[in-house]
């Protein structure tokens, strides 16, 4: 994906910018406080006059870009999405209705937190009869309609079907599939904040993800580079055959890029998936993660003592990556009060070198 990133400046005050990498994933991690939202939306700003098309997944107001036209959708009343529809997974392989109904039970069972074989077995068996009627106009309602007619059947997975009766009053059917409008460049910021709880919020997220995902494939070469933006990755669990991790290890093939932002993340999968993003950003983590993050960063002939030193240095609006060198790079987010708007950091992106080797 051909674009470039004014990341702000090292404290000799060089201007450090990124791209040219083999993909174009990004990661950021932090404490609360310490300017992750900022520097997302300082990154934002910056796509759509480089012919992409952002999608910003904004769960507590934090990502609404300040200085540029954006369009903003509430999910619940806005954007609907049919969980059923057989989706693409790449060219001219469409998924067959077993595969939709392991997707979508997957999903289910993951974030439902659905225990026991006899509850997840049970799930996915009804999921694949339904989905082989042929008929999932009426979505969850007809699922959960499906159970409820066998006594026996609702008896037996009673915890599942509360969680599929929360699902109908969260995904109502819907009438005509939903557009991303990827054919032009610009920001659509995803307003998370009239969902009722975490559970609904990441429900809709994975949905919301595997729909985009399959319009992209679906258009092809004839769409805009889409980057889209996740906050609080902590909350999602990064398995072989989630969406997050379909897009860190296939996105660079179809012009889609990821960015993920969190707080500490301690799962090993989470964070094996997550290294694979080009480029990847370490704000302050806490005084009791300091330890843990440095022997992460440690490598070759930089001892983990090194990158304590670095982190423990990092003040409010700088972050610590390292560059293509395998150098570490202590930046500071530029000051947008300070006039540093989009238009300036496109002028800056034209005039500047892209060489990011700037020792801290």
């Amino acid at each position: 994906m051909d674009f470039t990133l004014y990341l702000g400046a090292s404290r000799m005050g060089t201007e450090l910018t990124w791209s040219g990498a083999s993909n174009s994933h990004l990661y950021i991690s932090g404490q609360s406080g310490r300017g992750k939202s900022f520097f997302l939306r300082h990154c934002i700003v910056q796509l759509p006059r480089q012919g992409v098309r952002c999608i910003v997944f904004d769960y507590g107001g934090d990502l609404h870009p300040y200085d540029i036209p954006c369009n903003t959708m509430d999910v619940r009343a806005q954007v609907g999405v049919n969980p059923f529809r057989p989706l693409l997974w790449g060219e001219n392989c469409r998924e067959r209705p077993c595969d939709t109904a392991v997707r979508v039970a997957e999903v289910v069972i993951s974030v439902g937190s659905i225990r026991g074989s006899l509850q997840q077995v049970g799930l996915r068996n009804v999921l694949k009869d339904y989905i082989a009627r042929g008929d999932t106009r009426s979505g969850f309602s007809g699922l959960v309609s499906q159970i409820q007619n066998d006594p026996e059947l609702a008896r037996t997975m009673a915890p599942t079907l509360l969680r599929l009766q929360d699902l109908d009053n969260l995904l109502p059917p819907v009438s005509q599939d939903f557009s991303w409008g990827l054919e032009q460049p610009g920001i659509t910021v995803l307003r998370f904040d009239t969902l009722p709880n975490l559970s609904a919020q990441t429900f809709m997220t994975q949905f919301l993800l595997f729909d985009l995902w399959s319009e992209k494939l679906s258009g092809g070469e004839s769409g805009c580079p889409v980057v889209v933006v996740l906050d609080e990755c902590q909350r999602f669990r990064f398995t072989e055959n989630s969406i997050f991790a379909r897009i860190l290890r296939e996105g660079r093939k179809y012009h889609f890029s990821g960015w993920f932002a969190s707080q500490w993340i301690s799962d090993k999968g989470t964070v094996e998936a997550l290294s694979q993003a080009a480029l990847q950003t370490y704000f302050y983590p806490g005084d009791n993660r300091v330890n843990a993050l440095a022997k992460r960063l440690a490598h070759g002939t930089r001892p983990a003592a090194d990158y304590r030193t670095l982190l423990r240095g990092l003040r409010v609006g700088e972050f610590l990556y390292i560059d293509s060198h395998g150098s570490p790079v202590i930046n500071r987010v530029p000051s947008m009060e300070a006039g540093q708007g989009s238009a300036q950091c496109l002028a800056k992106i034209e005039n500047l070198s892209l060489s990011n080797s700037i020792i801290y």
